[in-house]
C-alpha cells in the first residue's frame, strides 16, 4: 500500500516537472494608456456660510398605528389583506399598500382562515 501511494507522487512529481509538449505562443503586450491628469478647477466652489445651514422646512411624517415584525401569513378579503406577525403577535390591516391598523391578539397564532361569502376572518 505504503509503495502504490509512494509510486503515484512519483508519477505526479515528473509528470509536474516535465517540459511542455505544446509549444508556448508568446502573450502579446497590452498598448500603453496614457495617464489620466487630475484637472483642476478653474473657479474653486463657495463654500456656505454658516447662516445657510440651518434648517429649511419641516415635514410631518405620519404616524404608524403599531408594528409589525416577520409576517408569515397573508389573506385577502374584499380590498383588504390581513397577515400575521409573529414577533410582536398582532394582525396587520393593510388597504391600499398601507397599513390601516393593528389588532393585538391574545396569544401567538399561526394559522387563520377566511370565509368570503360570510366576509369574515377566523384567527
Amino acid at each position: 500500500m505504503i509503495l502504490r501511494i509512494l509510486g503515484i507522487w512519483i508519477a505526479i512529481f515528473v509528470v509536474a516537472c516535465s517540459t511542455p509538449s505544446l509549444p508556448l505562443a508568446p502573450t502579446s503586450v497590452p498598448p500603453a494608456t496614457p495617464n489620466p491628469s487630475a484637472s483642476v478647477p478653474s473657479t474653486p466652489t463657495p463654500v456656505p456660510s454658516t447662516s445657510a445651514l440651518g434648517v429649511r422646512e419641516r415635514v410631518a411624517l405620519r404616524d404608524l398605528p403599531g408594528v409589525g415584525r416577520s409576517p408569515f401569513n397573508i389573506v385577502s378579503l374584499g380590498d383588504k389583506f390581513y397577515t400575521l406577525n409573529a414577533e410582536i403577535e398582532n394582525l396587520a390591516v393593510i388597504q391600499n399598500d398601507r397599513v390601516v391598523k393593528f389588532i393585538l391578539l391574545s396569544r401567538k397564532q399561526t394559522t387563520f382562515a377566511v370565509d368570503a361569502a360570510q366576509e369574515r376572518l377566523y384567527v
